[in-house]
C-alpha cells in the first residue's frame, strides 16, 4: 500500500507497535498546516482506491482487517 500511495505522490508511513496496539500496524499519514484539504482528500481517495487491489494481492479480506481492529 505504502509503495502504491508513494507513486501517486502520497507520502506515508508504517504505524508500528508500540505506536499503535501490537499486531494493528497500518498506514500513517501525518497532517500539517502545509496539507489542504484537497492534499487531505486524495489522501483518502487514493487510499481506498487501492485496498481492494492490495488486499486481493495480499490473498486478504476487508473481512480478514475487521477481525484485528474490532471493539474489546
Amino acid at each position: 500500500m505504502l509503495e502504491k500511495l508513494q507513486n501517486e505522490g502520497i507520502y506515508a508511513n508504517t504505524a508500528v507497535f508500540p505506536t499503535v496496539i501490537l499486531k494493528r500496524s497500518g498506514v500513517r499519514f501525518t497532517i500539517t498546516n502545509h496539507h489542504t484539504n484537497q492534499d487531505i482528500e486524495k489522501m483518502v481517495q487514493t487510499l481506498a482506491y487501492y485496498l481492494p487491489i492490495v488486499l486481493t494481492e495480499e490473498n486478504s479480506s476487508i473481512e480478514e482487517i475487521k477481525k484485528f481492529f474490532k471493539p474489546k
